[in-house]
């Protein structure tokens, strides 16, 4: 039980994070908390893996991993995964097998609903706060065997339909109800108090760096059913990111470009997207 509720808590800041990404630089990012941190999100996030199957301890850079999964493969991509996160120097991959018919699902499955819905819900809520155009609206978000009930108050029709569609195009989204409305005095972050606040922050010394914003977009292509698994490196400097990789059409191309375009903090976009028949 301590475990599920730990992966909550770590959705609540994936989402909350979002919203704060001056909060996020004072972490200490590289620290054996901080991977482990974002290791056992990755698990969370992660469709294949079940999250409350592996318990993940950091101590100077060394990742251990243990619990149970039910098959190599899966045992193997959680070791992967692990090598993978920014300031892992090692794996040790204490992972044991199990075979799905000896675990007790009964017990399991009130949990991973929760889980599931839980994820959503971040996920959503991150695409929200994430995005340029969406991220000072009041907007909540609940979750329900993957159908999304949006509620709160936007400015106007065309940002409610944007936050509908952002909706619908997150991955594990299956039906997205509208229940927000439309109040042209609702608060909102307008062009002009953005500008500002990141003046301020400018100033302040304070300034977003080019690895939380690499991150963020990374996470809103994984996020997004059209780019999840889509063969897409991101790097940023300056502000400036550079897309490399492939896609499948121009038409997902621009998609792509247009997507990263909106996430908050980037400046421009550098496209080397190659288009494969």
């Amino acid at each position: 039980m301590h475990r599920y509720l730990l992966i909550v808590v770590l959705l609540a800041v994936v989402a909350a994070g979002a919203a704060s990404p001056l909060a996020a630089q004072e972490a200490d990012e590289g620290s054996d908390l901080w991977i482990e941190s974002q290791l056992t999100t990755t698990y969370t996030l992660n469709e294949h893996l079940n999250p409350l199957d592996i318990d993940v301890k950091v101590k100077d850079g060394v990742a251990t991993l243990s619990g149970t999964v039910e098959n190599d493969v899966e045992k193997d991509l959680a070791g992967e995964i692990a090598k993978g996160v920014d300031g892992v120097k090692k794996v040790r991959n204490n992972i044991e097998t199990q075979p799905l018919a000896r675990t007790e699902p009964s017990k399991l499955g009130g949990y991973m609903d929760m889980v599931n819905a839980a994820t959503i819900t971040a996920k959503v809520k991150s695409n929200l706060l994430w995005n340029r155009n969406t991220d000072g609206l009041d907007i909540g978000v609940n979750t329900k065997n993957g159908v999304v009930t949006l509620t709160g108050t936007v400015k106007s029709g065309i940002q409610r339909d944007l936050a509908v569609q952002m909706a619908r195009n997150t991955s594990g989204v299956r039906k997205v109800v509208d229940k927000l409305k439309i109040d042209p005095d609702a608060p909102g972050v307008t062009d002009a108090v953005a500008e500002s606040v990141g003046t301020a922050a400018d100033q302040a010394g304070q300034a977003v760096n080019d690895a939380w914003i690499t991150s963020k977009v990374k996470t809103v292509l994984t996020f997004n059913k059209q780019t999840d698994g889509a063969d897409i490196n991101v790097s940023t400097q300056d502000g400036v990111v550079t897309l490399e990789g492939t896609v499948p059409s121009e038409r997902r191309k621009r998609y792509v470009v247009d997507l990263v375009q909106d996430v908050v903090n980037v400046k421009s976009v550098v496209d080397k997207l190659e288009v494969y028949e």
